[in-house]
């Protein structure tokens, strides 16, 4: 079984989707930023969480090799997280609420409310059971996986504080900038195209421990 040493990527540090698609609102280019994702990452954690991480970061512990998952379950793990996401990105397309006109606001940033609360859980319990593949495979799989964990708990609240100001930046945006073409189609498309920003910003950690189980034998549809 193939591990790599890529450990999860923090959310939100290596996906300016999201940023780019809210500044482009505005018409505002996002420049990157001179921080490095350590540094940025540093500025989130408090002791506690730095200990955590250190603890994570320590050597691996080669007497403490678990049995190994079967390979059919790692594949099928990797597979219903793609489904998930899949899911996830079919159930912004299809909701009406984004496609009424003229556009509500109200229930748009309700509706967008109610995709983060899906989102947020469906990317908890993926990454839990992918965890728990990895955690199967090797001393190391087991240590990237404590180390996803530690990242999750540690950034859990920062992720929260900062994405659920996203539907009221939209509302606002969209009020000041359409309120004489409150039937305009298009308005729909702003919230569902930021939701899919915001799918893929939550979605890399999933992404990273996916990465780290390495290459799995496909699954029977």
């Amino acid at each position: 079984m193939s591990v790599s040493s890529r450990p999860a990527p923090a959310p939100g540090f290596d996906s300016p989707i999201l940023v780019r698609t809210l500044a482009a609102l505005d018409g505002v280019e996002s420049a990157p930023s001179p921080q490095t994702a350590a540094e940025r990452l540093s500025q989130w954690l408090d002791w506690t969480d730095a200990i955590a991480l250190s603890a994570a970061l320590g050597p691996a512990e080669p007497a403490a090799r678990p049995s190994a998952m079967p390979r059919a379950r790692v594949a099928l793990a990797i597979e219903n997280a793609r489904r998930a996401k899949i899911g996830l990105a079919s159930g912004i397309a299809a909701d009406s609420v984004f496609a009424e006109s003229p556009a509500d606001r109200d229930r748009c940033r309700a509706s967008y409310r109610a995709h983060q609360h899906e989102l947020a859980t469906c990317v908890l319990s993926t990454r839990a059971a992918l965890r728990t593949a990895l955690a199967a495979q090797s001393p190391e799989g087991a240590q990237l996986a404590a180390l996803d964990a530690v990242l999750e708990r540690a950034l859990a609240g920062h992720e929260r504080r900062l994405l659920a100001s996203v539907p009221t930046l939209l509302g606002r945006h969209l009020a000041r900038t359409r309120q004489d073409t409150r039937d305009d189609p298009a308005e729909g498309t702003v919230w569902q195209r930021a939701l899919l920003a915001e799918l893929h910003t939550r979605w890399q950690p999933v992404e990273g421990l996916i990465e780290s189980l390495g290459p799995q034998p496909a699954t029977p549809p």
